[in-house]
């Protein structure tokens, strides 16, 4: 019966064409994941282009009905259907470039936490390329599809095999819905996101599913108690943003795009200390900028996070003036109630400036110089402490009206913009006499992927180009004296493994604040670095917590010694990785099944914390959740 139904209707072209095309784009595409794919990935995967066949034959007989009773309203259908058929490819595809792995159901979700940063992403992103490619293929394939339904004479499917098309494809799609938000298999990208897309539609405006947001908020702190100073230092932080060692001079990079750093760094020799192996301990902005500036790590509770001082109320302690100058907005995650706090003296950012968006959400550098300038005059010469946190480098990275270029290029040059201005300030500085008793500490949130391991900029993962950070601390010779033989441990200190979560001990430890209640530092898995490191003390990094409430790019990482652990969500499951850095600094070579020792160490270090014990359960390589003291 088949066989005689196939010879009175053969197959259009039209119908397996698409899913095919598709197929072979998605080899190329996909070649990196598709090696891995377990037989129930393929089982999925090729029912997924058998729902594709469904519909496409479908869509056939439909418009090429339309077409025998007016064939300008055929035109409708048709085209918006190829409209959306290729945004779904363009997008999807575009995604997996940068992240590496098809939207899930989870991605929507992120879109309604983070919808200025995506917004942001878009209009940096999509260019006028993407819009003609969008406009060629639209109308190209809506005129051949229509070629087919005009020209061809064969008969349409009877009425009764038109409906067992329906109902096989209704059961189908059906089954793909229904498991869209849980299925972490392989699925035809545009089969993919219209399932995913139509899901979280439904429950978000149907069934009205909450998404939570940031679990930021306005925070009640321990309090600092007031003490008389100790030591005349000033305290100001440099806090970069994407700004990763691999591409400063200083760090070993065989270009310059920094001259004036580089030059400040080997004219100080002996009062610049530069650390080799910082590491950032988030590859998101959010968390890594409210740890660096409380000391708690994200593996931490959010209790913690929101009893823990600012880095500002201990040079409040002191009645220092604070400042906190950002070039960034504050209008997201919270970010502008977490740092509400009567300990600032000054604080600015893009609303509260009203600055207008010139680089990705936040505003240009140069207006956050001004005011920095502003602020240092109206502070007139007090003691200070604050923070400079500058944007240039974040994607798309800002080059101040030069050619685009390739990404590294255009990386390369928003930190020549960058140095341009710290040359400025640091000017101001050295032109006000505060070089000689202002300590600075220079460091970056996080780093910035470039392809090194098939990803681009961060949030994705841990490797060395997203985790690794510039850090270096400057302490002029005159304040020196002040610290004495800490100042030896400091040097000592660059050669050991740092992460951000160590700057507000240091700060602490540079400005002498001896009498610390002890619920402060018992909450510190940081140290101050003019104090003896252990070499085997792990660092986390942490993505995914109460705080992000992110279900999308699952991760954890640890350095731990000369090794680095990081287990990864890659599609539909787990991958772990164990690198040597000292042998092996481009991580090329995984040691995961060489050193079960080492990763049972880990897993135990991981095994304290809540949040990184729920990813391991996940992944399946959990041991007893051990309840940390604090933590």
């Amino acid at each position: 019966m088949l066989k005689s139904l196939r010879n009175a209707y053969p197959l259009p072209l039209a119908i397996p064409g698409i899913p095919a095309m598709l197929f072979v784009i998605e080899l190329f595409v996909r070649r990196h994941n598709i090696t891995g794919w377990s037989g129930s990935d393929w089982t999925v995967y090729l029912s997924s282009i058998a729902v594709a066949l469904l519909f496409w034959s479908l869509f056939y007989y439909f418009t090429r009905r339309m077409s025998q009773i007016n064939r300008l309203l055929v035109l409708i259908p048709v085209f918006l259907v190829f409209l959306l058929e290729i945004a779904f490819l363009i997008v999807s595809y575009g995604y997996y470039a940068y992240f590496q792995q098809m939207p899930n159901y989870y991605t929507f979700e992120y879109i309604l936490q983070e919808p200025i940063d995506v917004y942001a992403i878009l209009i940096s992103s999509v260019t006028w390329w993407h819009y003609t490619v969008l406009g060629i293929f639209t109308l190209g394939l809506s005129r051949l599809w229509i070629l087919q339904i005009t020209r061809n004479r064969q008969p349409v499917l009877p009425a009764r095999s038109l409906l067992i098309l329906l109902l096989l494809f209704a059961v189908s799609l059906y089954g793909f819905l229904s498991f869209a938000q849980t299925n972490r298999r392989p699925v035809l990208a545009d089969l993919n996101a219209f399932t995913i897309s139509s899901n979280f539609i439904y429950n978000f405006l149907v069934l009205k599913h909450e998404v939570v947001g940031s679990g930021l908020r306005k925070a009640t702190r321990i309090e600092v108690p007031p003490v008389s100073p100790n030591v005349n230092a000033n305290v100001l932080v440099i806090l970069n943003e994407s700004l990763r060692r691999q591409n400063l001079k200083a760090f070993g990079y065989g270009k310059d795009p920094s001259p004036f750093l580089t030059r400040f760094i080997a004219e100080h020799p002996d009062e610049v200390f530069v650390f080799n192996r910082a590491y950032a301990n988030a590859t998101i902005t959010m968390l890594s900028v409210t740890s660096l500036l409380t000391g708690v790590n994200p593996v931490q509770p959010g209790t913690v996070l929101h009893r823990m001082p600012l880095l500002f109320d201990y040079g409040k302690a002191l009645n220092y003036r604070t400042f906190f100058i950002s070039a960034q907005s504050f209008a997201w995650r919270h970010l502008d109630q977490f740092f509400q706090t009567p300990t600032l003296d000054y604080f600015w950012n893009k609303e509260i400036g009203h600055a207008p968006r010139v680089h990705d959400i936040g505003t240009d550098d140069r207006f956050m110089l001004r005011e920095w300038k502003k602020t240092m005059a109206a502070i007139d010469h007090a003691p200070f402490l604050g923070v400079m946190h500058t944007n240039a480098t974040h994607y798309p990275y800002f080059t101040n009206g030069t050619p685009p270029g390739k990404l590294l290029e255009r990386y390369d040059r928003s930190i020549s913009f960058l140095d341009s201005l710290l040359a400025d300030a640091f000017s101001y500085l050295d032109a006000e006499n505060l070089l000689e008793n202002t300590i600075i500490v220079f460091t970056s949130d996080h780093g910035e992927a470039f392809g090194e391991h098939g990803y681009s900029g961060h949030v994705r993962t841990y490797y060395e180009e997203e985790s690794s950070i510039p850090f270096w601390i400057y302490i002029p010779k005159k304040l020196q004296p002040n610290y004495g033989e800490a100042i030896r441990q400091l040097r000592e200190n660059t050669t050991r493994n740092i992460s951000n979560i160590d700057l507000v001990p240091t700060a602490i430890d540079l400005l002498k604040l001896e009498a610390l209640p002890e619920t402060i530092r018992a909450n510190f898995l940081g140290a101050s670095l003019l104090r003896p490191l252990a070499a085997e003390r792990p660092i986390f990094m942490l993505n995914n917590n109460e705080i992000s409430n992110y279900k999308i790019f699952t991760s954890v990482g640890v350095v731990l010694g000369d090794y680095k652990y990081i287990l990864l969500k890659d599609g539909p499951r787990f991958r772990e990785a164990l690198f040597n850095l000292a042998n092996d600094p481009g991580e090329q070579h995984n040691l995961i099944a060489d050193y079960p020792d080492k990763i049972a160490q880990i897993y135990d270090e991981l095994s304290q914390y809540q949040s990184a014990y729920s990813i391991l359960r996940q992944s399946g390589q959990a041991i007893s959740f051990q309840d940390g003291v604090g933590r």
